[in-house]
């Protein structure tokens, strides 16, 4: 949980930081890009990520049934939580969506809607990430147990 909180304090950070800087120097493309694009890179995050986590759970069996003593239950928890928080995502840039387009006005609406387009893009990767390393822990396990 701490980790979650520090990894999304990161990703909120960076992101205002680098939307500070685009507008410092008037440059709206990335801004652009996520608006046009965030909600199709985020379910294409999805179908890798649920491709990735099928591959890992079928490696994870066949080491189950050799070594039945094995406990992965921390690891199955974390795959399910990876699919649950890529979901958040997408429906917090259906509402960012709605939002961008609606008549609602606050100060610096379109400021913060690109701090959480950016945020939850980066949040998107860093879910990618953990993933891709756990594929690595899932091989030096096998390297153990082949020892």
């Amino acid at each position: 949980m701490t980790s979650d909180i520090k990894n999304i304090s990161i990703v909120f950070l960076i992101s205002i930081i680098t939307i500070y800087i685009c507008y410092l120097i008037e440059s709206s493309s990335l801004f652009e890009y996520l608006n046009n694009n965030l909600l199709t890179i985020l379910l294409a995050f999805l179908a890798i990520n649920t491709a990735s986590l099928g591959h890992l759970a079928a490696k994870i069996q066949d080491i189950m049934v050799i070594h039945n003593h094995l406990n992965f239950s921390a690891t199955i928890f974390e795959m399910k939580k990876s699919l649950v928080e890529q979901i958040i995502l997408i429906v917090l840039a259906i509402i960012i969506i709605i939002i961008r387009e609606s008549n609602l006005n606050f100060l610096l609406k379109f400021e913060i809607l690109n701090i959480f387009s950016l945020a939850i893009f980066l949040y998107g990767i860093n879910i990618l990430w953990d993933t891709g390393k756990s594929v690595f822990v899932i091989i030096d396990e096998i390297k153990k147990i082949n020892r």
